[in-house]
């Protein structure tokens, strides 16, 4: 139902937003993982070591300037 859908998840570093990402990528999304932390590269690297595809953007989703770097 996801396959190559682009979907981009603020929080993804922990948590609700982590298990979200995870289970997009598992659907065959390519998830871009927004986060304060650096739990973003850790799951990013998570669904990629698993065959998924994902990019970790360490930002401010919520934010005007945060989510302007993220999605321009």
């Amino acid at each position: 139902m996801l396959n190559n859908k682009n979907i981009l998840i603020t929080g993804a570093g922990s948590g609700i937003g982590r298990a979200t990402s995870l289970l997009a990528a598992g659907s065959g999304a390519n998830v871009f993982c927004v986060d304060l932390t650096a739990g973003a590269d850790a799951t990013a690297a998570a669904m990629q070591a698993a065959g998924g595809a994902a990019t970790s953007v360490r930002d401010n989703g919520a934010d005007e300037a945060g989510a302007g770097a993220v999605a321009p």
